[in-house]
């Protein structure tokens, strides 16, 4: 039963809500707010994107609890803001807030000031107290706890709550990207510890489970803990949602077969094969959600061959299988040619050169109006010496941004190429 719960709750997209769940504001992000001065209440905005998958996670699993429902309906105002999704704003007002990571959490007062912002997948009573926080005026305590920790308390019983408490101050942390990845490790080591100092089966449990998903994530194949979830996923699942479990075994698997294909090893090939053994049930329960998921063998394969064979130095080979691919790339064609030109840019070969000028010439000539197309085409024009092209590309391509929202980023970049012809 519980299986498919989740398959429904999966199932049903990121903007329904169920009965008890957070009901999400279905107009725009002004009448949001209006409506957040008329009833007195905060503003909540998910910030998510399609691809995202702690998005999906967060959809699936704890927008529609009751609790969390309770919480979030009584004192704010919820928006849903796809950050891609130009028709809503949502690169602009993404913008705006500076959001740079998904998903993304904006506690906003009536008048659009931001109050705090959280980051990342959390668990459900733990997003409540996020809000409380932030809007409510509540002391988590932790910094006690970290005291306590830090002095050498390791009871395994205060490190799971040191650790449980800690995706709060994670979430909230408010460090630039390299802080945060440094605060992230210093607690993944002290999860390392927990987890080395309890027989991996009393791990399995929702709230070791949760610790695992949250400071194991992404992790290489081989390590012991993953190893483990991945050998017993039928007994994580009896105490995990499903998408959850998945998605993490799957995520940890894409990124070892990643891993090493970019570094020509073989051994990504195992990783793929793998998708019909160990982690096939995970890969069965994905594939009826999202057929086309990357975390899936269809988008592997194929990306991973590229990446192997330029990673090994593998010309002739890769020139055929580019000849492969781009015979049968479809609508999909300038996707296609970015990646025969990232690939085969790798080569030092002066004939390999031109031809990855021939993949972004022909990308650029069929997405012109592609910011990402002009820049890759531009720095090929500027390899080969013609910069006056390459000028001229990059500055068609900020006259076509000229007067959006949203795209300060790219701007940015492209301003940079043309800035760096200058010099």
């Amino acid at each position: 039963m519980k299986r498919i719960y989740a398959v429904v709750l999966a199932c049903l997209g990121p903007t329904v809500a169920l009965a008890g769940g957070i009901q999400f504001f279905e107009g725009s992000f002004e009448e949001a707010l209006a409506r957040a001065e008329e009833e007195d209440k905060h503003v909540f905005v998910d910030v998510y994107a399609t691809w995202c998958g702690p998005c999906k996670v967060m959809d699936a699993v704890v927008f529609p609890r009751d609790d969390v429902g309770e919480h979030y309906n009584a004192n704010f105002i919820n928006v849903k803001l796809d950050a891609e999704d130009e028709s809503i704003n949502g690169p602009a007002i993404s913008e705006r807030y500076d959001v740079g990571a998904y998903p993304t959490y904006l506690y906003l007062n009536p008048d659009g000031s931001l109050v705090g912002r959280a980051l990342g997948a959390l668990p459900a009573s733990l997003f409540v107290q996020v809000a409380e926080q932030l809007t409510g005026g509540l002391d988590s305590g932790f910094a006690e706890l970290e005291a306590r920790y830090k002095q050498g308390e390791r009871d395994p019983e205060f490190v799971q709550a040191y650790l449980w408490d800690a995706q709060v101050e994670l979430a909230l942390f408010e460090g630039d990207v390299m802080q945060r990845h440094q605060r992230k490790s210093a607690l993944e080591n002290a999860a390392n510890e927990y987890f080395s100092s309890r027989d991996f089966s009393e791990l399995i449990n929702p709230r070791d489970f949760a610790l695992i998903a949250c400071y194991k994530e992404k992790k290489p194949r081989g390590d012991a803990l993953v190893e483990y979830v991945i050998d017993n996923y039928d007994a994580f699942l009896d105490v995990a949602a499903e998408i959850a479990l998945a998605r993490l075994v799957l995520e940890i698997n894409f990124y070892a077969a990643q891993n090493s294909a970019q570094q020509g090893d073989e051994q990504y090939l195992a990783y793929l094969g793998d998708l019909s053994g160990p982690l096939k049930s995970a890969a069965d329960y994905l594939a009826k959600l999202e057929p086309d998921s990357e975390l899936l063998y269809d988008s592997m394969a194929p990306q991973f061959r590229g990446d192997y064979l330029a990673a090994a130095g593998r010309w002739e080979e890769l020139l055929a299988y580019l000849g492969e691919t781009l015979a049968q790339s479809g609508a999909d064609r300038v996707r296609a040619l970015r990646l025969a030109g990232h690939w085969l840019g790798r080569s030092p070969e002066p004939e390999h050169k031109a031809l990855v000028l021939a993949y972004t010439r022909e990308a650029y000539e069929l997405a012109p109006d592609d910011w990402s197309t002009a820049l890759s085409y531009s720095s090929q024009l500027i390899a080969a010496g013609e910069t006056a092209r390459a000028r001229e590309i990059l500055q068609a391509a900020l006259d076509g941004l000229e007067g959006r929202e949203g795209v300060a980023n790219f701007r940015d970049l492209l301003r940079g190429q043309l800035d760096r012809i200058a010099e």
